[in-house]
């Protein structure tokens, strides 16, 4: 996309974290995107290292209009929330009414909350998502997920899991900015996926492509159910300098396989000095609104909580 003007807002707790992360990993800093924090906690927000941050402590009107000055003259809106917080609940209605009156497209990337937590962080979550689902692309993370990235540790803080949250986060965020960033021929209609869901992975060596789309389309955020009825996936894949292009066609002949013969592909293969002598792979796709997993690993991962050590 071309003339980018993009703004990454971290809503709460878990937003704040997730993008003083992604400012720390240097992640738009090409495009010199801006990054506003919004939350309850003043303690919270000051913690951070974004010039902007706006508290929730106002009138709603005050509010709107310090979000409304912070999102002022950007093209394209990153949200990141947990949507069980109190400032997510309040602050997206917000923001996406800003955004539907300046007609600017929205990606949000949302952590849900599990289903041992309490509920109204389950009724803040209901509420947030009937203004989310309003988003271009909504990409969900279920906080059961995140277990599945410690399994193989005894004992598991909570510190162990926002940074599990926080580093995919980073990683969503910054593979779909790429994605917009050097892919110019990318619209905003195209990067319009409505229910979403994000993967990515990375192998070593420079003819590796194939071995890093497999382990992106095994990734444990999502079903690899979902994308054989797919109807939309952008794919990338990236190497450093010494990247073998030719090894991409296997990467891509081997994606094909994993997705419905109709689907839409957008396939982009680029070279970044920064990969060094590795190969990452990202892919973004929609989930029809049909879609329904049958696996589960709820019952694992509530014997897993057992071991839960706060």
């Amino acid at each position: 996309m071309k003339n980018l003007n993009v703004k990454i807002v971290g809503l709460g707790e878990s937003g704040a974290r997730a993008i003083s992360l992604m400012m720390n990993s240097r992640v738009g800093q090409k495009i010199s995107a801006g990054f506003v924090a919004i939350g309850n906690d003043e303690n919270i927000l000051l913690t951070t290292t974004t010039k902007t941050n706006i508290f929730l402590n106002r009138d709603a009107v005050t509010i709107q209009q310090k979000i409304s000055e912070a999102l002022d003259g950007a093209n394209f809106i990153i949200l990141v929330a947990g949507l069980g917080s109190t400032a997510a609940n309040r602050a997206i209605p917000m923001i996406i009414s800003h955004a539907k009156a300046h007609k600017t497209a929205t990606a949000a990337f949302a952590n849900l909350p599990s289903k041992l937590e309490n509920q109204i962080r389950h009724e803040n979550a209901a509420r947030c998502m009937t203004e989310f689902v309003k988003a271009d692309s909504l990409f969900t993370l279920p906080a059961e997920k995140l277990f599945l990235f410690r399994l193989n540790r005894k004992e598991v803080s909570l510190n162990d899991l926002f940074a599990v949250a926080d580093e995919i986060f980073c990683n969503g965020v910054k593979n779909f900015l790429d994605t917009l960033i050097f892919n110019k021929k990318l619209s905003a209609s195209d990067v319009k996926f409505g229910n979403a869901a994000f993967a990515y992975g990375e192998a070593e060596g420079n003819e590796n492509a194939l071995a890093a789309m497999k382990n992106a389309v095994n990734f444990k955020t999502i079903d690899p159910e979902e994308l054989k009825v797919t109807p939309k996936i952008i794919a990338r894949v990236t190497g450093g300098e010494l990247f073998f292009k030719s090894s991409a066609d296997e990467a891509k002949k081997f994606l094909k396989t994993q997705i419905p013969s109709s689907a839409k592909l957008f396939w982009f293969v680029d070279k970044d000095s920064a990969v060094g002598d590795k190969v990452q792979a990202s892919i973004m796709f929609m989930r029809p609104p049909e879609f329904k997993s049958e696996k589960s690993n709820f019952p694992l991962l509530k014997n897993f909580f057992g071991r839960f050590q706060s």
